[in-house]
């Protein structure tokens, strides 16, 4: 399958932040109202921000079509590198947490994961090598 472009990965990014962002927003208001601004609270809030997170991309990516509705929209998918296979829930989980680990670090290594698609032979991200992942474009 031939390999995605830059773009539509971007454009499948942030249309699933969106969709993301919502049901975050009710949930972070949610432990807010329960516990308040205290340091417990904004622990909770980023374990569940991971919780979320990884469910969403790591099964999405992982399984079924490999595509979250974001990439469906993009027409775009992730694939194991080496059979074109869709990669599984554990692996999807790490890739999306490698990338999430990289932006925790600060802004920089988040940054060069998500652009060194542009140079790459395969098109791969630094979290799409450590999953041993492709995005291809679906036809």
């Amino acid at each position: 399958m031939p390999l995605s472009d830059w773009w539509p990965r971007v454009g499948a990014m942030l249309l699933d932040g969106v969709i993301l962002f919502v049901p975050s927003l009710v949930i972070n208001g949610v432990i807010s109202a329960l516990i308040g601004g205290t340091t417990g609270g904004a622990a909770l809030e980023f374990v569940v921000a991971i919780v979320v997170g990884g469910s969403y991309f790591g099964f999405l990516n992982g399984t079924g079509s490999g595509q979250t509705p974001g990439n469906k929209a993009a027409n775009i998918a992730v694939r194991d590198v080496a059979t074109n296979e869709v990669i599984g829930a554990s692996r999807g989980w790490l890739r999306w947490f490698v990338r999430f680990a990289l932006y925790l670090f600060l802004l920089l290594p988040g940054l060069l994961n998500d652009l060194w698609p542009l140079w790459d032979k395969q098109h791969q991200s630094l979290a799409d090598k450590a999953a041993r992942s492709v995005m291809i474009r679906m036809r």
